[in-house]
């Protein structure tokens, strides 16, 4: 029961909790016979009496420690565990703040790579990228024009055919497109371009890193 009272404490301290808990248990009632006053006593009444003042009862905790489960008095927050598993506690938190760190650090490179990438691309082959993901064309001939449009929209400017049908090869070769050739020789516009798992990693990520910034 003084556990149960113990997690109610600590949803109370993350603001989740209720105001007061009613505890339901037996107690021994002892009657003067002489005088037939009576005496209730109750051994969680008399150990909870025993804290002062009563908000100390968030240094009594429970051991996180698997298989422990015992309780154990805190003296300062940063006890985590018993003495008997207090350096395995502090290990295990170190370790998963080491990793942490490895995560964030990972994800802000991974952000700093996206960007750089996007950044170093010139402004045809982003054309191209977007007509692939947002436009979803994928024949040649639909890239073309969807990427004329942008460049048009974006820079007032039209590149040749044979630029973006060059930019969007590159595309190929460097990992971003999938290429497949019209079965039909002399049809270059009736090729295929589908976005590979590289192009659709790095799209992902720019997105959220564009939300991001607007939020």
């Amino acid at each position: 029961m003084f556990r149960i009272i113990l997690s109610e404490v600590e949803k109370q301290r993350r603001g989740k909790g209720q105001h007061s808990y009613p505890v339901k248990l037996q107690c021994t009632i002892t009657i003067n016979l002489t005088d037939y006053s009576a005496n209730i006593r109750s051994d969680l009444a008399d150990a909870l009496a025993e804290i002062d003042p009563p908000e100390l009862i968030e240094r009594i905790r429970e051991c996180p420690v698997a298989h422990c489960g015992h309780l154990y008095w805190a003296g300062t927050s940063r006890k985590k565990a018993c003495d008997k598993h207090g350096d395995r506690v502090r290990q295990a938190n170190y370790r998963r703040e080491i990793k942490d760190r490895k995560t964030v650090a990972q994800a802000k490179r991974r952000k700093q790579e996206v960007k750089t990438t996007l950044d170093q691309m010139k402004r045809t082959a982003r054309c191209v990228i977007t007509a692939v993901m947002v436009a979803r064309k994928r024949k040649f001939q639909r890239i073309d024009v969807q990427t004329s449009q942008y460049l048009w929209d974006l820079h007032r400017f039209i590149p040749s055919t044979l630029v973006i049908r060059n930019v969007t090869h590159k595309l190929h070769k460097d990992g971003y497109l999938d290429y497949f050739p019209s079965a039909e020789s002399g049809f270059a516009i009736e090729d295929q371009y589908y976005p590979t798992q590289k192009l659709i990693d790095l799209w992902n990520d720019s997105r959220s890193r564009a939300e991001r910034q607007q939020s």
